[in-house]
């Protein structure tokens, strides 16, 4: 795992939602939100570090009435996700990628990161987890590009184009929103932790898809 980043879990339109009236995840239960929030595909990456996290917090129940009984808009394109929020057909969303999200930022959309009060915050490691497929035709080719990957130049090359933050101390690159780095003294969910990874996480998915009635 060679990133670490806050996951973006809420983001909202400015033009069309007022940020401060989201104080708490339950907000988002509100009529007036009915039909206004995309997010990620609960089976997808982004989507499932999301739910994971809201079904940890909140319970069944809430993620029920947040992804059925608000009519959420799901899509397994990230960079969809990050679109209709700026078109403002659906202004508020979940699981959000941060290339997308600075890249439409860029263009001048009013996009900006929400973090209620409730729940607890995530750390991911996006895509910057390597796996070398067990019995591969060429281990060692494999392991040239996984030790490439990981070096410094590597590095600097995958975090400016993800603008995911590496976990080198000696890659720095100024494009990345703060709005994703770790704080110190902070307390994360660490979905990339092995147990939580490997044993936690499948068993989670689960439970979200009974749920929703998948």
């Amino acid at each position: 795992m060679v990133s670490e980043w806050v996951h973006i879990d809420l983001m909202v339109n400015t033009r069309v939602i007022d940020p401060k009236k989201i104080t708490s995840w339950k907000d988002l239960l509100k009529p007036e939100y009915k039909g206004k929030i995309v997010a990620q595909e609960v089976t997808v990456g982004a989507g499932g570090a999301t739910a994971r996290a809201l079904l940890e917090d909140f319970g069944p129940e809430y993620l029920k009435a947040l992804y059925k009984g608000q009519d959420l808009v799901l899509t397994r394109d990230a960079r969809e996700v990050v679109r209709l929020m700026a078109q403002g057909s659906q202004p508020i969303a979940l699981a959000v990628i941060p290339a997308h999200a600075e890249a439409f930022r860029k263009e001048g959309f009013p996009l900006e990161r929400v973090f209620p009060t409730d729940g607890v915050l995530s750390v991911s490691g996006g895509s910057a987890v390597p796996k070398i497929v067990a019995n591969a035709p060429h281990p060692n080719a494999a392991a040239v590009f996984v030790n490439w990957f990981m070096s410094k130049r590597g590095q600097e090359i995958y975090t400016a184009i993800s603008l995911e933050p590496s976990r080198r101390t000696d890659v720095v690159v100024p494009t990345i929103p703060q709005y994703i780095i770790p704080k110190a003294k902070t307390k994360y969910r660490n979905q990339y932790e092995e147990d939580y990874y490997v044993n936690i996480a499948p068993k989670m998915r689960k439970q979200i898809e009974q749920a929703l009635g998948r």
